[in-house]
């Protein structure tokens, strides 16, 4: 079924080479299989279209903000690698700050060693992760906070490592070395092929962990999960298989994954994803032109979307969108909504006083660098309406989100890796997400409950539970959490029709 796209509006007009004009597609750079939107505007002097229209972001030359780092090939590793290391020393225990980065690599190889820290994503800028090559590390590790009063000395302590991620690269460690993803959920690890001799999920030694996400994703060595209390994989390739349990380790769509069995070990596997559409991502062609990819939605789906070559799904000119820097004025992103544009939100904290109206078929919300809008009047941060294919990926919203219902026949949105949070130092509604649609596909969506203070709250309705192996699914019920000082995981007590903790 063919996705309905935005709606033409006054000066925006819309060229589209669908995918299966697959001669057109290669030359633009993207190869078969995928739909290419297109946008330019046309001057009003020309076709008599109103002239206050906003105009086209330059998709050669985007402005994506002052916190966005583009590298390519030519820069000089040692180069990189300081301004890579500027962002872990302000980052490395930065978990209540402003402060937001995004790393971006157009496609080529790059010399370089990531400490992954808070609010920080490194992606590459190919269409496929081949297209973009670390020969080094993009790795989190555990080595700033205290593993509780018994330990007070020991930093190897993995439960707070949230609110990172890394996106369509390939990495290539060093031979005979391992990698190291020590997170504790809100950092999706997805689209990486990762060459290792062995991918380890905790500090290595004694630190507690406590969950994490991989998706679309192919790995050569072994992964070690050691104390990592939960963990979710979907749609990748184990090549070198998996070691470890605590909780429950769960598995859809991946190969390589071990034997269902449950409790002692605890994997959940199963074998296909009924429904799911992968993350959007920023990319550039081959001309340079920066493009959105939004992958198509697929169906009892096993295994990545890339190896097999360049997936389904469409990819859309950067001309097509609105781009929004901090700051911004809350209506002229409304307008841009209304003219048909899709967004893409720069790395920053994003203030608005009214609900962002997202009404048209087909529109991508996007972030960079885990972009934060924060609903200063308590309103509903983002509004979609009843149409299909609307997706929200890539953002963190504080204190609410909504997502109206489709109708039944329509293909799933998506809001994806939306990160939601109901505290946040000001009174306002304490919805973290509300979604009324019998068709929308949510993954790896992380709401924190609390953030070392008392709070509570009602879940108004009921959703499928995406929060990860280990979390509740709540059901049309009343739930009250308090978080002691220092710790990272909420206290509940649940009334009927919920599951507690």
């Amino acid at each position: 079924m063919q996705e309905q796209s935005p709606p033409e509006h006054r000066g925006f007009k819309r060229r589209a080479a669908l995918g299966g004009a697959a001669a057109a597609a290669v030359a633009a750079g993207i190869g078969a299989g995928s739909a290419v939107a297109r946008a330019q505007a046309q001057p009003p002097s020309a076709c008599g279209e109103d002239p206050d229209v906003l105009p086209p972001t330059d998709a050669y030359d985007p402005d994506l903000g002052p916190n966005t780092l583009v590298f390519d090939e030519s820069t000089p590793a040692a180069e990189i690698q300081s301004a890579v290391d500027a962002i872990t020393d302000q980052m490395r225990t930065n978990q209540f700050g402003r402060e937001r980065h995004a790393v971006l690599l157009r496609p080529g190889t790059y010399a370089v060693d990531i400490d992954l820290r808070f609010y920080t994503q490194v992606a590459g800028l190919g269409l496929l992760p081949g297209d973009t090559v670390v020969d080094g590390h993009v790795r989190v590790e555990a080595d700033w906070l205290p593993q509780g009063s018994d330990r007070p000395d020991y930093l190897g302590n993995a439960t707070q490592n949230f609110w990172r991620s890394v996106e369509n690269l390939a990495i290539r460690n060093p031979a005979g070395q391992i990698a190291r993803w020590a997170v504790s959920q809100a950092a999706p690890f997805r689209r990486i092929d990762l060459q290792t001799a062995e991918m380890q999920l905790w500090d290595g030694y004694e630190g507690w962990a406590s969950g994490g996400f991989f998706a679309d994703s192919r790995f050569s060595g072994r992964v070690v999960s050691g104390s990592q209390q939960q963990f979710f994989t979907r749609n990748s390739n184990l090549q070198g298989g998996w070691a470890g349990s605590v909780w429950n380790m769960v598995f859809v769509g991946t190969g390589g994954a071990p034997a269902h069995h449950f409790p002692d070990p605890s994997h959940t596997v199963v074998d296909r994803a009924p429904v799911i559409r992968e993350k959007p991502f920023l990319y550039t062609a081959s001309d340079g032109e920066f493009r959105v990819f939004k992958p198509a939605v697929r169906r009892d789906a096993a295994g990545t979307s890339w190896e097999g070559g360049a997936p389904a799904g469409t990819s859309i000119s950067l001309a097509e969108f609105y781009v929004v820097n901090p700051g911004e004025d809350v209506a002229t992103v409304n307008r841009a909504l209304a003219e048909g544009r899709h967004l893409l939100f720069t790395p920053g904290v994003h203030e608005f006083d009214q609900t962002l109206n997202v009404t048209a078929p087909g529109t991508v919300v996007l972030g960079l660098g885990l972009a934060t809008i924060i609903p200063t009047g308590g309103q509903t941060a983002i509004a979609v309406a009843d149409v299909d294919g609307a997706v929200i990926a890539g953002l963190l919203i504080g204190r609410g989100g909504r997502v109206r219902r489709p109708r039944p026949d329509r293909p799933p949105g998506s809001p994806t890796t939306a990160r939601t949070r109901l505290s946040g130092g000001r009174r306002g509604r304490l919805l973290s997400l509300e979604r009324d649609a019998d068709h929308a596909a949510t993954t790896a969506s992380w709401r924190n409950r609390c953030e070392r203070l008392v709070a509570s709250y009602k879940v108004d309705d009921s959703w499928p539970s995406a929060l990860g192996a280990g979390w509740p699914t709540a059901s049309s019920t009343s739930i009250r959490a308090s978080c002691a000082t220092g710790s990272s995981r909420p206290r509940a007590t649940a009334a009927s029709g919920s599951r507690p903790w």
